[in-house]
Order: C-alpha cells, then sequence, then structure tokens
C-alpha cells in the first residue's frame, strides 16, 4: 500500500503542475527584434518647439540631435539593440519595444519611460544626471566651450542635455533588463 502512494502522488503534481509550468513557458518573450524604438513627448508644446529650435543657425535641434547620437549612446549603455528614433508622427510597430523621453515643462525637465511586453515603466527623471557621469564626458564639455556666441552656446547647450537624456535613458533601460534578466 505504502508503495503506491508515492507514484500516485507524483502522477497527481504532474496533472496539477503542468498547466502551471506551461502557462510560464508560454508568457511573452522581451522584443526578439532586437529593436528599441525612442520616441519623444512633451506637456507644454509651445515652450517645447521654443526650446528645440536652434537660434544660431536654422534647424531642429532634438530630434536631430536623438538620430545623430543614437548608435554611439546605445553603445556607451551596454544595449546591444538597435536603437530607432521614430519622427513625431510615425508609431512604433505593434508590441515593440518603446522607450519614451518626454520633456516634462516643455523645456530641461525629462523623464523616461520604457513600454515593454505590453507594461509601461518609469525609469525616472534623466535630466537629473550629472554630465560628469556620461562616458564621453570631456566631448560635451569641449563642445560646450567651443560654442562661440551665445546663441550657438544656447544650442550646444540643448544638443548636449539632449544627448546625455538619451544616453541615460538607455543605461537606465539596460540595467531594468539586466535586474528582471538576475530575477529570472
Amino acid at each position: 500500500m505504502k508503495t503506491l502512494r508515492l507514484p500516485l502522488f507524483l502522477a497527481m503534481s504532474a496533472l496539477l503542475l503542468a498547466p502551471l509550468l506551461r502557462a510560464s513557458a508560454d508568457a511573452p518573450a522581451p522584443a526578439s527584434d532586437g529593436k528599441l524604438y525612442v520616441v519623444i513627448e512633451t506637456f507644454d508644446p509651445i515652450k517645447f518647439e521654443d526650446l528645440r529650435h536652434s537660434r544660431g543657425s536654422s534647424g531642429e535641434l532634438v530630434l536631430s540631435t536623438l538620430k545623430e547620437t543614437a548608435v554611439a549612446s546605445a553603445k556607451f549603455a551596454g544595449l546591444n539593440d538597435e536603437v530607432v528614433v521614430l519622427d513625431e508622427d510615425v508609431e512604433a510597430p505593434k508590441g515593440a519595444a518603446v522607450l519614451r523621453l518626454t520633456w516634462t515643462d516643455g523645456g530641461r525637465a525629462v523623464t523616461a519611460d520604457l513600454t515593454e511586453n505590453g507594461r509601461n515603466h518609469s525609469l525616472g527623471v534623466v535630466s537629473r544626471m550629472d554630465t560628469l557621469m556620461h562616458p564621453d564626458r570631456m566631448r560635451l564639455m569641449r563642445t560646450l566651450q567651443s560654442a562661440g556666441t551665445q546663441q550657438d552656446y544656447r544650442d550646444a547647450t540643448i544638443r548636449t542635455e539632449t544627448e546625455m537624456n538619451l544616453y541615460f535613458g538607455l543605461k537606465m533601460t539596460g540595467e531594468r533588463r539586466a535586474r528582471l534578466a538576475a530575477k529570472s
């Protein structure tokens, strides 16, 4: 009689645990296309429009800086994903990983949010980070120091801050993913 208890117990356990094991295997995996899309947003569009346009020369500063520095920033942040900066009127593919940089006051306060696997995660205020924490800080400092006029200095400051915001958003994304992988 005692010898039948163990096989019966194992069979019952297998029947009860099978749906749970199958559910965990069917859980959505992180975005496998290897792309991280970056989008920009603002709560104060009028102030943001004023901020993002160059005063030293014609052109847009924020989106162009993000596009120019995305590859280097991802490399510095240790991300293997291809970083794709989307224009404002373009949406990321459904279910894709999206890093959202939001100029909350239309000025220089910037937050980062990551949408991955259908869930939104606040990464925090990236604009609070110090230039000294950026891996390419010497180049950023030279850029600011080489600006000749007040308008050029303003534009260089916005470009530098935008590049830093992207880097720290990407770095926080990588750190979040590493924490989740360590828990698994």
